[in-house]
């Protein structure tokens, strides 16, 4: 492919060039006669607006240094080598930086597109001179080394900034935002995998289905505000009362679903009630200084190690009926 813009003679703005250069990472240091000597031997191009410099994938052996206007450096993936991007800009290039040195020093391709943003004059220097100019003065070989460990050090912190957007993004996917506790997405496919351990090791599986009792008359008599704290401290003291190895999730509205391994009827009414008593002593403060008693009811269902998680939530979400309807602030095992 061969290079888009016009070769020019150097324009008569040698001075200001000049100063550009002396300004430049890539000749820091460098006695002004190297600077004069690059702008006499190489060239100055010139690039309209929207202007390709470098297409990524196509090998172009020059080093170019930006002499005015500003650059834009876009990445892509491979489907899209052919042919420029449409894509938000990553990197902004300003006058007396370089773009190409990489290709030059590595020997392959770009992996990057370059494209004029605005008017811009570059000096482009070839590839049998650029190694010529490291040879004949070494510091500029030690320049390019530093430009190239700013640009690894400043993809470091892109890469880390972008780890802890996922890590986030993953968290919020699978976390209820106002317990704190995983959400029904993330129930679905964490308890399943847990009753699929818990199938292969033989071991027991309950599950707890808790509801805040009256909690529509907190939310109609204290507000919305009221009921949101509520429902947070009730979480957390659920959680609290709970063996650090239980999976917890708000299932919807009000209701927490928790499950227990390794647990047997017994065992998980027992620890039930635990959670019951513990709530029930637990009075949440709300604004204005205010207090709210709550309790919960609780369904406990026990997995026959064959049934769909499905089948399991519904037991337990039966017998959390029945612990409702027989006066709450109650633990209820599936018949």
């Amino acid at each position: 492919m061969k290079p888009t813009g016009v070769f020019l003679d150097p324009l008569p703005s040698q001075e200001d060039d000049l100063a550009t250069l002396r300004r430049s990472a890539f000749l820091c240091g460098i006695a002004d006669a190297v600077a004069c000597d690059c702008l006499a031997r190489a060239r100055v191009r010139t690039l309209a607006p929207g202007e390709t410099l470098i297409h990524r994938g196509v090998a172009h052996g020059i080093l170019y240094v930006l002499l005015s206007g500003e650059l834009s450096v876009a990445l892509a993936h491979a489907a899209q080598r052919q042919h420029r991007p449409d894509l938000q800009q990553v990197a902004q290039v300003l006058p007396g930086a370089t773009v190409g040195e990489q290709s030059i020093l590595d020997g392959q391709a770009p992996d990057a597109w370059v494209v004029a943003k605005t008017p811009a004059r570059l000096l482009a220097i070839s590839e049998a001179d650029t190694w010529q100019l490291m040879q004949d003065h070494p510091p500029v070989a030690l320049n390019l080394m530093r430009i190239l460990s700013a640009r690894v050090r400043k993809s470091n912190v892109v890469v880390c900034d972008a780890i802890q957007v996922q890590e986030r993004l993953a968290f919020d996917a699978h976390t209820d935002v106002l317990t704190g506790l995983h959400n029904r997405r993330s129930m679905e496919s964490r308890y399943a995998d847990c009753l699929r351990q818990a199938q292969s090791l033989g071991h027991g599986v309950a599950l707890l289905m808790v509801d805040i009792d009256h909690f529509k008359g907190v939310n109609d008599g204290y507000g919305h505000a009221a009921g949101d704290e509520v429902l947070r401290q009730t979480a957390a003291c659920i959680k609290a009362h709970l063996p650090a190895s239980a999976l917890l999730a708000r299932y919807g509205g009000d209701e927490i679903c928790v499950l227990l391994t390794g647990e047997h009827d017994l065992q998980a009414c027992d620890q039930a009630q635990r959670v019951c008593q513990a709530v029930f002593g637990n009075a949440v403060a709300v604004e204005s200084g205010r207090t709210v008693a709550v309790s919960v009811s609780i369904g406990v269902a026990h997995w026959d190690l064959r049934s769909p998680l499905q089948t399991l939530v519904q037991a337990a979400d039966a017998a959390l009926y029945h612990a409702k309807t027989q006066g709450r602030n109650s633990v209820v095992l599936q018949s």
